[in-house]
């Protein structure tokens, strides 16, 4: 929620100092709703009398608050909106990569991993945490660099685009 930091009060105003017909026009206003005459003419006679220009100025300020106002509400309603269509897509994203049959590791643009699904964790047999906790770079990794693909990943990660490789694992055990 946001944080109170000011009050903006408008009221009424005459243009020129009422006459007496103006100020009966109140007292009868006073008797059909039932307020009490004597402070309802007593608060009556308190309206300030602003000059056409005064005026103005003052009536351009609260337009001008009230716009705004009414841009920062919007303004917040998209980030709210924008947000949930974050969340809606992260956590969709979340369920189609943990429901992947295919082993997929993220790494994060300095090369460490930032996530693994199911089937990378069965493949080689250890928890995500334990492949995190081990610090592997894919940027440092040496049979990665001589096989030149370090460069490639490196572009990948400084253009921001995604790039699918197929791989042939040739693993002798």
């Amino acid at each position: 929620a946001g944080e109170h930091v000011a009050n903006a009060f408008a009221g009424q105003v005459f243009l020129e100092p009422p006459n007496e017909i103006t100020e009966q026009f109140f007292r009868e206003q006073a008797q059909k709703f039932g307020f009490d005459a004597i402070e309802y003419i007593k608060a009556f006679r308190e309206i300030p009398i602003f000059s056409q220009k005064k005026f103005k100025a003052a009536l351009s300020f609260l337009s001008k608050l009230s716009s705004i106002i009414a841009e920062m509400g919007l303004t917040r309603l998209h980030e709210l909106e924008a947000m949930t269509a974050l969340q809606e897509s992260e956590l969709f994203f979340s369920q189609v990569f943990e429901q992947s049959s295919i082993s997929t590791c993220l790494y994060n643009p300095d090369g460490t991993v930032n996530r693994v699904n199911s089937p990378f964790c069965k493949m080689f047999g250890v928890e995500e945490k334990a492949i995190k906790d081990a610090g592997y770079n894919v940027l440092k990794d040496q049979s990665i660099i001589e096989a030149g693909v370090s460069r490639v990943i490196r572009k990948v990660f400084d253009e921001k685009k995604t790039k699918n490789w197929e791989v042939d694992f040739n693993i002798d055990v």
